[in-house]
Parts: structure tokens; sequence; C-alpha cells
């Protein structure tokens, strides 16, 4: 609107300065025949028309119309000039002048107070752009800040797609999406996150590189805006996808690729059926490419993640297995320790960081022992006093060695405490009840249960049912109730059934 554009106390003052000059009368329309401002003479007694009037003058113009003498009314002449604003006729400048009086065609006053019209209504209409298009950079510069922040945190992979997808579609108003990455061969594309399409369909999708729309900007790196798949020349046809189109969504659509780097291409983003049934636009393009960039480099960190965590829990477990392997009859007893120790704290509903510490301290409880002399640890007499001292020395000695690794420190109390009892008993410190950390309470029991159903140079085995019934006899003097109840619960849903 006119009205929008200006300052109708200004254009007024203009209006009246012009007014004196001239001795004409002037009125601004907007596009719908409404007065915007005026300055009507004092000794005039001008006719005003009704807005219908004013607007039917208003579309006798044309987009490049300069001047138009309207009409006659009574005895003053009526002139009228288009407002321009951005090529859309926005008004009309009207000027009045007295037909009886011998005064030269006021051309240049009304085109000069145009011209003053139009040049503050541009100006004001590119600052309006301006404001629009710096509120809606600040606007996406703080969605995609909010999304960085929220991607921070988040390390699997098909979460980080997922996350990224739903902010997409909410953002484009789109009602389906996915997101595909690439295979360890790079020949085809499968789908991490989807919105909108059928899970059984989605499990199914198997995309090669070049064909159909996601296939096509995973080749070539270049994102795509599609009205109509049957038009879309670039796009290779897979006639194993039977869907509505060959990238298995419906247009129009937007698909845009996922890149680290300038080369590496390692998945795409697709979205398609506009909530309003409108087509996407190269501002959609161009904020999905700013969510592709989010996209890749968090799903890249959690890969790398990953690749780190099961590089470091392999080295953890292979540590264990080396230290197992001192002693034939403790082959794989640090395995089953986990494996059990992790029953029992899902039991206890810990969190998978909470699940992970457990998993980590289990391995690593028996590592002290890396320095106690097999002829010790395979000695199948009883133990002297001074050989007992030296076995009771692990958990500590299994301290010492892993307290110089910053990123075990939470696991020290579990390796420092797996021997501990809870009535005070244990060694090497006498701790009791609840002064044993739950996690060196939990690998007790699961150790002593690995223990009872392992054979040993004194002694043989005994059956998982007997060591059950054991570890309940000593509920509340050498065990937690507590973990000993989660182990049976454990137990009776077969968590750690595995044979020897």
């Amino acid at each position: 609107m006119l009205s929008e554009l200006i300052s109708k106390e200004n254009i007024n003052n203009i209006l009246d300065k012009f007014s004196s000059l001239s001795k004409l009368s002037f009125f601004l329309l907007d596009d719908e025949g409404n007065i915007v401002a005026q300055s009507i003479r004092d000794d005039s007694n001008i006719f005003v028309p009704a807005k219908k009037e004013y607007f039917e003058i208003i579309n006798q113009f044309s987009i490049n119309s300069i001047r138009t003498i309207v009409s006659k009314r009574k005895k003053y002449l009526e002139y009228a000039y288009p407002i321009v604003i951005d090529n859309v006729i926005s008004g009309a400048i009207l000027g009045y002048q007295e037909e009886d009086k011998s005064i030269e065609m006021p051309e240049t006053y009304i085109q000069l107070i145009k011209d003053i019209i139009v040049q503050n209504c541009q100006k004001e209409f590119e600052l309006n752009n301006l404001a629009s298009e710096i509120v809606s950079n600040y606007e996406e510069l703080t969605l995609l800040y909010e999304i960085s922040r929220t991607l921070r945190n988040i390390l699997d992979v098909d979460l980080v797609a997922e996350t990224i997808l739903k902010e997409a579609l909410n953002i484009l108003r789109a009602e389906k999406g996915s997101i595909m990455l690439l295979g360890e061969n790079g020949k085809y594309l499968t789908i991490a996150a989807s919105i909108g399409i059928e899970k059984s369909v989605a499990e199914k999708i198997r995309v090669k590189i070049g064909e159909g729309v996601a296939g096509f900007v995973a080749k070539e790196g270049n994102a795509l805006l599609v009205e109509d798949i049957e038009k879309e020349k670039r796009v290779k046809s897979n006639k194993k996808i039977r869907y509505k189109t060959t990238s298995f969504l419906s247009t129009p659509l937007v698909c845009v690729p996922l890149k680290m780097g300038k080369e590496t291409i390692i998945g795409v983003i697709s979205v398609s059926d506009h909530k309003d049934g409108e087509v996407f636009t190269s501002g959609d393009l161009k904020l999905l490419y700013a969510l592709a960039d989010q996209a890749a480099i968090a799903i890249e960190n959690a890969r790398l993640f990953h690749y780190v965590k099961d590089l470091f829990l392999n080295t953890v477990a292979s540590l264990a297995s080396a230290i197992d392997a001192k002693d034939h009859y403790t082959k794989g007893h640090s395995e089953e320790v986990t494996m059990v120790a992790l029953a029992i704290a899902k039991e206890l509903k810990f969190t998978d960081e909470e699940l992970e510490k457990i998993q980590l301290g289990a391995l690593l409880h028996d590592i002290g022992k890396i320095g106690i002399p097999e002829s010790i640890l395979l000695k199948a007499e009883k133990l002297t006093s001074r050989e007992l001292y030296i076995m009771k020395s692990h958990p500590v000695e299994g301290v010492h060695i892993m307290k110089h690794i910053k990123q075990l420190a939470e696991i020290i109390p579990a390796m420092a405490c797996h021997h501990e009892r809870y009535d005070g008993k244990g060694y090497p410190r006498k701790l009791k009840g609840k002064e044993i950390p739950l996690s060196g309470r939990i690998i007790s029991v699961a150790d002593a249960f690995s223990a009872m159903t392992s054979d040993r140079p004194y002694r043989d085995r005994i059956t998982k049912e007997e060591a059950m019934k054991r570890i309940e006899e000593a509920k509340g003097t050498q065990f937690d109730p507590v973990v000993v109840n989660a182990l049976v619960r454990a137990f009776r849903k077969k968590m750690f059934s595995e044979e020897k």
C-alpha cells in the first residue's frame, strides 16, 4: 500500500508548498482510490469525486502512462499522473486548475511532485525490503545456530539425520522428506531418516548413484528444484522404484547434496509436498543448503566419534583379553563379567552413558593382575599370607595403572571397589554399604557369578543355578540386595545365557 511507504505529514507539507506556488489543489491516491494526502486551496470550491470515481481514474493508466488530462469538472481541469513503484502502479497524483484563468498547463509542478513521491516511496520500499531481508537473515542465522547447538550433543547418526529432517520440513513447510547416505562402496544411497514415507518402503530403498533425483544430485553434487519429474530431462529413471516419481517423493521437490568440503558427497536431503500446495523457491533452496551443511558436519562428527569410540573399546577389550590370557582358567572372564554387569545395570535402568562406564569398568576391573606373577595366579594350592597379600593388591595396582588416563577417571571407583563387601569385610578399604560406589557393587556381583561358574586351579565350576543360589544367600552380607535382585531378574530373562 502507498500509505505504508510514505509519511502522510511530509507529503502534506510538500503538497501545500506546491499548491501555494502553482495555485493548484492536489490529491495523492493509493491504488484503491483512497486519498492518502491532499492540499486544497482556501479559495477553491473543488468538487471531490467519490472513491469509485478515483478508482476508475487509476484503472485508466498503463504502466507507461506519462500524463493524462482526465476530465473537466465544472470550471476546473483535472490532471492525473500515475505513481509507479517497483514497476507497479501504486496510486496517482491529481491536480486541479481553474479553467477560466490563463495559467500554463501545470505539467512541471505535477511531474516534480510525482518524482518526489516516487523517490520517497522507492527509498522506503528499498529500506523495507532491506529490513525484511535483514530480519529474515537474522532469523535464519538464529535458527541455524540453535540447530547447531542441538546437533552438538547428538552423537548418533540416525538421530542427527532425523533431527535435521524434521527442522527442514518444518521450515520449508513440507509434508515429506528423506536424508539418504552413501554406503561404504559409494555406489548406492540408503535412507537414514524419512518422514511421510512408509517405513516398509523406506527400509527397502536403494538408489544407485546417477539414477533418480537423489542419485543425480549425489553424482553431480548440484541441487535440483523439480516441479515436474516428467519434464526433468537431467534425471535418469530407475524403473525399480515404482512411486509417484523416480525420487520416490512427490513433485514439486527440492534436493540438496550433503557435502564435506568442496568435493566429498556423503548423501542428499530431499523434501517434497509443500503444505500450501506451492512450488519450492530459490529461497527454500538456499535455506536447505544451509541445513545440509549443518547435517553433513554433524553426521561426519557422529561417524568419527563412533569410529574412535569403537577403536577405543576394541583396544580396551584387547587389553582385557591380554590380562585374561595370563591364566587359561580365566580366559574370557572379563567379557563375561561385562555381559553380566551390563544386564544388571539395564535392570537398574541405567542410561546409555552409565552403561558405557559399567562396560569399561567391567572390562578393566582386573587390569591390576597384569603385575601379579603367574606363579600366584596359577597356584592350585592355598596361597600363603604373602601371596594372598599380593593377590589382594590388584585393585590398587589397577588404579595406579589407569589414573593417568583422564578419560577413564570415572571408571576407577568400579575397578578399585569390586572386591569390597556390603558388610564392610572386603578389601582393599573395607568400605560398607553405600560407601561402595554402585558400579563397584554391580561388578562385584558379576565377578563372583563369573568366578563361580568357571573352572579354577583350586576347584571346579558350579552350575549357574547353584551360583545364583549362593549369591542370593550372600545378599545383605557380601552383596548389595538391590544388585542381587537385579541379577535374579536378568537371569530369569536369560539376558546372559550364553554357554561357556
